[in-house]
């Protein structure tokens, strides 16, 4: 089921919560930075906390995104492409990095509006896997809790899927949760998520929101 369908499909409950997000450290389309797949080692305990209270220590201030001879290196990923299909060989990541490229024209074509219409906080995987070795947190895709979810952050991933189709109609972006270890989820009163998902413009996550039971302070902790 994609993200979009089961956006459709989920049963709306009664929360009482809001959301409130303010402006993201803009991305820097000059050049490029990828960051490493590797874990932050940590030979501490991890120490149980409530996902709210930890969600600004992912923020990436910067990154920059190589926007440079699109058309050029589009052009030559297909034809790569091309060849890996005629000896029978699957696209994988090649196909990610072409989609990569498509969407960054619409930072090109759009470098006012973007700033605007992609307001979260950005992070990378470095971050995401640093804040999981730190702390009692797991990672999954979000589709397998919906009752974690409140309606308000139904209603972001909503909009920013569908950016993300008005940016590139292929991409469709994986959203995922981060909450505390489900060993001992149920001995915690504050199961509260963070929600981020994957950019369209390359290999770094956008932060769509954190809840507590009261009110949301994404854009106190961001500014």
């Amino acid at each position: 089921m994609s993200i979009l369908s089961w956006i459709k499909t989920k049963k709306q409950k009664n929360w009482i919560s809001s959301m409130s997000v303010g402006p993201t450290r803009f991305i820097d389309i000059s050049s490029i930075t990828y960051t490493s797949d590797r874990a932050i080692e940590s030979s501490e305990i991890r120490r149980l906390v409530n996902p709210i209270d930890v969600v600004s220590e992912i923020f990436e201030e910067h990154l920059k995104v190589n926007c440079d001879n699109l058309t050029e290196k589009i052009k030559q990923i297909k034809i790569r492409m091309n060849k890996m299909i005629k000896i029978g060989i699957k696209e994988g990541d090649i196909d990610k990095t072409l989609n990569y490229l498509i969407s960054r024209k619409y930072l090109v074509s759009h470098k006012e509006s973007y700033k605007k219409e992609f307001y979260w906080p950005i992070t990378t995987e470095e971050k995401i896997k640093g804040l999981l070795n730190k702390y009692t947190l797991s990672k999954d895709n979000v589709i397998h809790y919906q009752d974690y979810i409140p309606d308000e952050g139904i209603k972001e991933i909503e909009k920013y899927c569908k950016l993300c189709q008005k940016v590139n109609k292929k991409f469709t972006p994986l959203v995922e949760i981060i909450m505390p270890d489900r060993a001992i989820k149920e001995n915690i009163k504050s199961r509260d998520p963070i929600i981020i998902s994957e950019s369209p413009f390359g290999k770094f996550y956008f932060v769509l929101g954190a809840w507590d039971k009261e009110v949301k302070i994404m854009h106190e902790l961001w500014e």
